[in-house]
């Protein structure tokens, strides 16, 4: 037992500094530092924080406007892209201790769906069905939703939206 203390001790002072000395560290500036993660919600959101008009943020060349109006039972949507509105049923759905609500925007049939593809680029599953529900994320008075797929798995949403990624910020 003393010997296995006395081994204990000197590998702890080993890892230790000397007197005089510090340990080297990256200086931290505020650009480095990720804020911290939000809270995980314990309720879903009431309807005065999901109900409003959100509208793109100004890194986007889509026109997208959505106005959510309802209750948590029933909430409905319009969404205006350039001339065109679509109205239809939005399903709020919130994971428990995630910080984050996840929406669906009922009756949207997207732009275009391949679906999964090979490595040459091809649809694995030719003539599969169009997808019809827009997912978004909502957080913090904020709306986000991935416009088109990748390399690996081909779809769009919305056509006339060139932007990847959609961010509506409430108004």
């Amino acid at each position: 037992m003393p010997i296995f203390s006395l081994a204990l001790l000197l590998t702890a002072c080993e890892s230790q500094p000397q007197a005089g000395t510090s340990a080297p560290t990256a200086p931290a500036t505020p650009d480095e530092t990720p804020p911290p993660p939000p809270p995980p919600l314990d309720a879903p959101p009431t309807a005065d924080q999901i109900n409003g008009t959100y509208r793109a943020d100004g890194n986007t060349e889509c026109s997208m406007q959505l106005t959510v109006a309802g209750q948590p039972e029933a909430y409905t949507y319009a969404l205006t892209i350039g001339q065109k509105t679509r109205r239809g049923q939005l399903t709020v759905e919130l994971t428990a201790g995630a910080p984050t609500v996840y929406l669906t925007l009922e009756g949207i049939k997207w732009a275009s769906y391949d679906g999964p593809l090979n490595d040459e680029g091809e649809a694995q599953q030719p003539g599969e069905v169009v997808p019809e529900g827009v997912g978004a994320s909502w957080q913090n008075d904020t709306i986000s939703l991935q416009n088109y797929g990748n390399s690996m798995n081909s779809y769009t949403v919305f056509a006339d939206c060139p932007d990847k990624y959609i961010t509506l910020v409430k108004q």
